[in-house]
Parts: C-alpha cells; sequence; structure tokens
C-alpha cells in the first residue's frame, strides 16, 4: 500500500496525455509487461466502517458467516435462475476461501502515521 512506483525516463507522446489534465497516462503493460492479468484469486475480504465514536483504525476478524454476509451485500443476483446459482457457489466458495476482516474507521485515522499497519499485517 505505501509502495510508490517512480517512471524514469518516459518520453512526453502526443497521444500519451489525458486530454482532461497535464497527467501522463500510461497502460500498466508499457511500465510492467507481465504486470497485467485476466484473472485473479481473493485472498482477503476487507469490510471498512467508518465511525465516529472511535480514535484510530480498529481490526477484527470476521467470521466466515459474516464475510459471506459481506460479499452478499456487494453481489447483484439476477432473476435468471442458471446466473443465480453460479453466482451465489462462486460467492459461497469465495467466502469459504477468504481471510475476512473488519476495518474500523475513526475521523481522525490519517493523523497517526502507523494507520494502516495492522490492516497491512492483516493482509500479507
Amino acid at each position: 500500500m505505501r509502495r510508490v512506483l517512480l517512471l524514469d525516463g518516459l518520453e512526453r507522446e502526443d497521444n500519451g496525455y489525458s486530454p482532461w489534465t497535464t497527467k501522463r497516462r500510461l497502460s500498466v503493460t508499457s511500465v510492467w509487461p507481465t504486470g497485467s492479468t485476466t484473472t485473479a484469486t481473493p485472498t482477503h475480504l476487507v469490510r471498512v466502517v467508518r465511525r465516529d465514536d472511535i480514535s484510530g483504525v480498529r481490526l477484527s476478524a470476521l467470521s466466515r458467516s459474516d464475510g459471506l454476509s459481506a460479499l452478499l451485500h456487494q453481489t447483484v443476483i439476477p432473476n435468471e435462475r442458471l446466473a443465480a446459482r453460479e453466482i451465489l457457489a462462486t460467492v459461497v466458495h469465495t467466502a469459504k476461501q477468504v481471510e475476512a476482516v473488519r476495518v474500523e474507521v475513526g475521523p481522525d485515522a490519517y493523523r497517526h502515521p502507523d494507520a494502516l499497519a495492522s490492516l497491512e499485517t492483516a493482509i500479507r
């Protein structure tokens, strides 16, 4: 999360800049040829909750059922039965495989220099 990518030696190309800003547009493969992928396997589920009544960041493990609930709240289940069955099977399988954590973020969380340290440790 705290890595910085420094790109030296990039030359300006007329079509390399966004028409809306002065920022450079780059495809991942132009900088990191093997960095793009078409598939991935999730390893962690992070449920972020803002809380005004705490200070900093709190981290706690989610149970499998709470992880499943979090995934289901982010999933659209269509009316078509076959598609719904496949989607639900994927969601249930994913909930069983991932490590699920709840991150509670207080209003002053980003004032703490090590606010994300516990989260970084949890998802390694």
